[in-house]
């Protein structure tokens, strides 16, 4: 991986905008991170992530090289797209052949330390990339990248007790409680304690996710990218998430 980190950055050959050199990494990086692939081990997952980061960062700083890494390939089902259901429209299409470095950083936005990092900054990168390419703003339009941002937000977010109470470390209780015979809430199986190392965990990673949207509809200066993404957040996240509250309600009352 040093090897590929030290061409990507090499002044005197343009080995970045090589569409020789990009098939070849590509098809490495992909085939150590495929479902098939043996399970990495932690600094080299990092390591594999980061390279694919430093790619994203050159897109970034000299758009003229995206068409060396993104390439759309004909469909012949692309001909059918006014046949589509809807619902099947509103999905997106997986197009993993026409990118693969996207779809490799998508694997990776829900980690957490410098992979999960790494990942996300890289996948912001190329959203920003979008408003230098007419070509690529529509392909993420039509892409499942909304549909996946969305659906990874609710299933962190369903990671959460439902049960949840709210309590204080003992180090660190307010003083009007602190003076008081307080009694820190019970635990049980169903009902967490917001103290809970688990319970923070989960939350944590929640909120990092969240705040990558945020950056995300922040740098994306594509009216069209940020509108779709919008869309999918309103109906796949928020939409579900009223209804689970709602339903929730019911039953406790």
């Amino acid at each position: 991986m040093r090897f590929f980190a030290s061409l990507i950055e090499s002044e005197e050959e343009s080995f970045v905008e090589n569409d020789a050199f990009s098939a070849s990494l590509t098809n490495l990086l992909v085939r150590v991170t495929g479902a098939n692939s043996i399970r990495l081990g932690l600094d080299t997952e990092v390591k594999v992530v980061e390279l694919a980061f430093n790619i994203t960062t050159k897109i970034r700083l000299e758009p003229e090289i995206l068409p060396a890494w993104f390439k759309v390939h004909a469909d012949a089902g692309a001909q059918d797209d006014k046949f589509k259901d809807e619902r099947e429209k509103f999905a997106g299409r997986t197009q993993k052949q026409d990118f693969p470095l996207f779809y490799l950083l998508m694997d990776y936005i829900h980690h957490e330390g410098r992979v999960g990092d790494f990942a996300r900054t890289g996948l912001l990168y190329i959203i920003e990339a979008a408003s230098h390419s007419v070509e690529l703003e529509q392909w993420i339009v039509e892409s499942d990248l909304s549909t996946l941002m969305a659906t990874g937000l609710g299933a962190l977010y369903s990671q959460l007790s439902r049960k949840l109470v709210i309590d204080h470390p003992p180090q660190g209780l307010p003083p009007a409680l602190a003076f008081s015979d307080y009694q820190h809430p019970a635990s049980t199986f169903e009902i967490v304690s917001s103290c809970s190392p688990d319970y923070q965990l989960h939350m944590d990673t929640f909120l990092s996710h969240l705040l990558f949207w945020q950056d995300v509809l922040n740098h994306c200066r594509s009216v069209e990218v940020k509108s779709t993404l919008l869309e999918h957040f309103q109906i796949i996240f928020l939409q579900q998430l009223l209804l689970v509250s709602s339903v929730t309600f019911a039953h406790n009352y």
